[in-house]
């Protein structure tokens, strides 16, 4: 008897069925975790590289027509900052509200460490973050000093990267 034969017999069990559910999940995470890791097409953008070349509506065209690169990207994205931004909402929601913590002394107590992972995520988010990272660095009227100070290492201390991924 083979194995898909043998696959009916293995869903009437409660033990069979979640065995299966786990090889599903392992499976569809699994297919999930390569597309997203998978490279983009960006052959077709209908604008050349460099600083004067960029048109807002071609952009926009070129993403409306590739829902599936917008969606890769977001989730990418998603993937990359939901440890940092659970951290936070922990730091904030459960510590403070949560524990009625009026000083939010966990939250500032955890925020060196916070201000060293948002240096590490900047760089992991590629070239528009490190950017965006860049001009934080010297705004401590929006971000806490400490988060500033982490910040400032992108101004000189960024490693190189490719012209085209900029």
């Amino acid at each position: 008897q083979s194995a898909i034969d043998s696959l009916p017999s293995l869903l009437t069990t409660p033990e069979g069925i979640f065995q299966a559910a786990a090889i599903a999940l392992f499976a569809s995470g699994s297919l999930l975790i390569s597309w997203l890791n998978s490279p983009d097409d960006y052959s077709q953008t209908p604008y050349e590289p460099g600083p004067n070349t960029y048109d807002p509506t071609a952009a926009d065209e070129f993403y409306a027509s590739r829902p599936f690169m917008v969606l890769k990207r977001i989730l990418r994205l998603a993937s990359l900052t939901a440890v940092f931004n659970t951290g936070l909402i922990f730091d904030w929601l459960i510590l403070g509200k949560l524990f009625r913590d009026e000083e939010y002394t966990a939250l500032r107590r955890n925020e060196p460490q916070r201000a060293k992972e948002s240096l590490i995520l900047c760089q992991q988010l590629g070239p528009t973050f490190i950017k965006l990272g860049q001009a934080l660095s010297i705004r401590t009227d929006l971000l806490p000093e400490i988060y500033a100070l982490q910040l400032r290492a992108l101004q000189d201390a960024v490693p190189p990267f490719d012209s085209t991924e900029a």
